[in-house]
């Protein structure tokens, strides 16, 4: 039994190395206006994605009900949609911005410590939606683990916490590289730092056509299998 929980923190931090969690929390770089506020956002991906598999986690658990596949493709389809429009998102902020290509002033970056209480409430509710989002599309597998091996409702519900509470500490360990990273690139050229963000707009919308092409195609095939 110590063995399980231990293997669900396990699992719940490499489970925020995946690609697309990586690339969701990696576009919320350009609303971050300082360090800490990005290291927030990742917090805040990991509270929402935790809630949310707790909510579906319990459900399953309490009434014996698993996701339905489909629904489960669907909802990984959502994912990959939420995708694009953040690499989208962070590409129309490249080009509104219009930077030049000399060296950056870094009082007037986004490290700067004068914040947009707007903004700054723009980027919290983002962080957290894209985190209950997350949750959703990432419960189904989770679930049917634990359902397989759990031997009573409380342990499941502690397997699942420990699960979240690793997601939660992968992303505060991936928000911190990015932020570093993504500070030490403003302090020197822009242009090295414009090509950061572009990278990332672009990795992020080809991850999530890749997660629509993949769950499309998979759902279209369930649906051949139940037919014949």
């Amino acid at each position: 039994m110590m063995s399980l929980l231990v293997l669900g923190l396990l699992l719940g931090i490499r489970h925020a190395f995946e690609a697309d969690h990586i690339a969701a929390v990696a576009t919320l770089w350009s609303r971050a206006k300082t360090l800490s506020e990005f290291i927030r956002f990742g917090v805040l991906w990991g509270t929402g994605h935790t809630l949310t598999l707790l909510f579906f986690g319990s459900s399953v658990l309490f009434f014996d009900k698993a996701i339905p596949k489909n629904v489960a493709n669907k909802l990984e389809i959502v994912v990959g949609i939420m995708l694009v429009l953040l690499g989208f998102d962070v590409i129309r902020r490249i080009l509104q911005k219009r930077l030049p290509s000399d060296v950056l002033d870094y009082e007037r970056t986004k490290f700067s410590e004068t914040q947009d209480p707007q903004s700054e409430n723009t980027g919290t509710r983002r962080a957290l939606f894209i985190g209950l989002l997350h949750g959703m599309a990432g419960s189904s597998a989770l679930i049917l683990v634990t359902l397989d091996r759990t031997p009573s409702i409380a342990f499941g519900l502690l397997h699942i916490l420990l699960f979240g509470f690793g997601s939660l500490l992968g992303m505060v360990l991936v928000s911190s590289a990015i932020a570093i990273s993504w500070k030490r690139s403003a302090q020197n050229l822009i242009s090295t730092n414009n090509t950061l963000q572009w990278a990332v707009g672009i990795t992020t919308m080809a991850i999530g056509c890749l997660t629509i092409y993949q769950f499309t195609w998979t759902s279209l095939l369930n649906k051949v299998a139940t037919t014949n």
